[in-house]
């Protein structure tokens, strides 16, 4: 379904992706997009196969509130959300920038008006975000300090995907990820192949998304002790192992194209965390692959020590 398509084009294209979603989030997701102080943006929503009355319901609700150009599209199957945000954004052409939406989450009113001032000299912006309940009460700040890097995005994804606004460059990198892919987290992927192209990263510590933290979404921050929890399990049962080849086997489609030194990187990456103890350990101590706290950069050392890397 799509209004207004004689509508002039717009700088910015929203592609927020839905599955079965909380119609009262996804109500005030959308109040917070038609209330952004910049309107240049035309917004595609891709459902991933909910249920049909959901569905439909959707329908109805979005011309109840957006009034800038929308195009909304169904799934016949579900895809899962990577894939769902990569394909839905490689099928649109000819816009200025990129901006994932999560369903869930409620963006500051200056949220485009300020990703669109600080990309200016970068190809992909990002940034931390305000964490709030189920009730939209305020519980905390998802944060990271560190500097956007190829050897961290290895091990850690910078930001989530709902902050995310990108230019071309990195739009034409998403179009080489065969459909049939796993990948284990679109914002991921993205970084780090933003990262092994040496693209100009930029991000903000300042945030403009509010981001739902429920027990749906608990693997999307690290805030919190039910999620610190949940990623220590991931490590311990081989998930977050298991992720890291298959992003492997998405950076090992795009060598040719990586500088020399990021080439180098990704070799040493791939055979020494299937090397022996040592030849592990040196992943930290000798090439100084890190991740963004002492917490974090303690369980990627135990994760290097079991091989669960």
């Amino acid at each position: 379904m799509e209004n207004n398509p004689s509508a002039e084009r717009a700088q910015i294209a929203i592609i927020l992706c839905t599955h079965n979603p909380n119609l009262n989030y996804i109500k005030k997701q959308l109040i917070s997009l038609e209330n952004q102080t910049i309107k240049d943006y035309e917004l595609f929503i891709n459902d991933d196969a909910s249920n049909h009355d959901l569905f439909q319901r959707i329908e109805v609700l979005v011309p109840s509130i957006i009034t800038n150009k929308y195009t909304i599209v169904r799934n016949q199957r579900n895809i899962g959300f990577s894939q769902n945000f990569i394909q839905t954004v490689n099928q649109i052409k000819n816009f200025k920038y990129y901006s994932f939406c999560d369903q869930d989450d409620i963006w500051h009113k200056d949220k485009l008006q300020n990703s669109l001032e600080k990309i200016k000299n970068y190809n992909l912006y990002c940034s931390s975000t305000r964490l709030i309940d189920k009730n939209d009460n305020l519980i905390g700040l998802n944060l990271l300090n560190i500097k956007p890097s190829f050897k961290n995005s290895l091990v850690q994804s910078i930001a989530g995907g709902n902050t995310y606004l990108f230019d071309n460059k990195v739009k034409k990198l998403l179009s080489k990820i065969p459909k049939s892919s796993v990948v284990p987290s679109h914002d991921w992927t993205i970084y780090q192949l933003a990262a092994a192209h040496d693209l100009n990263i930029i991000y903000d510590k300042s945030p403009s998304v509010n981001y739902r933290f429920h027990d749906k979404n608990t693997v999307g921050t690290s805030f919190g002790l039910l999620a610190r929890f949940y990623r220590i399990k991931l490590l311990f049962s081989g998930v977050f192992r298991e992720w890291n080849n298959q992003n492997v086997r998405i950076l090992s489609l795009y060598q040719s194209s990586m500088s020399t030194a990021n080439q180098n990187i990704l070799k040493i990456f791939k055979r020494d965390r299937d090397g022996n103890l040592i030849e592990r350990m040196r992943i930290f101590t000798k090439y100084l692959v890190r991740r963004s706290s002492f917490i974090q950069n303690y369980l990627l050392l135990l994760g290097l020590i079991i091989k669960k890397i």
